[in-house]
């Protein structure tokens, strides 16, 4: 969870600053979206650090206050394009965003992961089972390929759904 949550941070920059750009009419190229994730690296790293941080705190906590502080700082990387907020900027600005709506906001954040949830379970789940069906008295030895495979196509989609769900709830509040 914290490895793949690294990557959901540079993926939800990267769609928030397209969704930012089709909003106003323009057309993105994907090396212009990976140059303004890069020129953002520091701060995505200062943001993704601190919140994991603190998510961390309220996990042990309890488990909804972890839940909550995640669902909170969801709109960071938003803010990040958007607002080219730099340094712990975009940490202030997504709690003051998800403040005033801290209930929409938790039923939005739970509903995306419980949806990721079960696409992470769909493409793990469609491999295991390819792999019983045909699985014979001695496995290829290239089979680990198939899960991990699926395992990063799921993690792939996972990462633009959370950008994806993380954007409109900045943009709704």
């Amino acid at each position: 969870s914290i490895i793949q949550s690294l990557p959901v941070m540079f993926v939800g920059v990267g769609v928030a600053h397209v969704i930012q750009q089709a909003l106003v009419g323009h057309n993105v190229r994907y090396r212009a979206v990976v140059s303004f994730v890069v020129r953002r690296i520091p701060t995505i790293l200062a943001v993704w650090t601190v919140t994991r941080l603190v998510i961390g705190a309220g996990t042990f906590a309890c488990f909804l206050p972890g839940m909550a502080l995640a669902f909170t700082f969801a709109q960071s990387a938003p803010v990040i394009a958007f607002e080219s907020a730099r340094k712990l900027k975009p940490m202030g600005r997504s709690w003051n965003l998800s403040s005033a709506r801290v209930g929409s906001v938790f039923m939005v954040g739970l509903s995306s992961a419980l949806l990721n949830g079960l696409i992470g379970l769909g493409f793990n789940g469609v491999v295991a089972l390819a792999i019983q069906l045909i699985s014979v008295s001695e496995l290829p030895s290239w089979l680990w390929i198939l899960p991990a495979v699926a395992g990063f196509c799921g993690a792939v989609v996972q990462a633009a759904l959370t950008g994806c769900v993380a954007s409109v709830l900045y943009i709704d509040c």
